[in-house]
């Protein structure tokens, strides 16, 4: 499901792959964390639960390609 989180379920799943991806990352702030993710969107605002999530882990993904490369992060 795309989209906005409505229920408590959804929301907790939203909020645990949020965590997962904060975790891995673990030299961030959580606010850098969303910013660093969603630095190609216009405004964070209107960006909708599972895209910010989906955004978070992407950026997950290329941190750690970059550290596999031998890239500082």
């Amino acid at each position: 499901m795309r989209g906005r989180a409505k229920t408590p379920e959804h929301k907790r799943a939203v909020i645990e792959r949020l965590y997962a991806a904060w975790i891995a990352l673990p030299d961030l702030r959580l606010g850098q964390l969303i910013e660093c993710a969603c630095d190609k969107r216009p405004d964070l605002f209107y960006v909708e639960d599972e895209d910010l999530v989906a955004d978070a882990e992407a950026f997950v993904a290329e941190c750690a390609a970059r550290t596999d490369q031998g890239e500082e992060g």
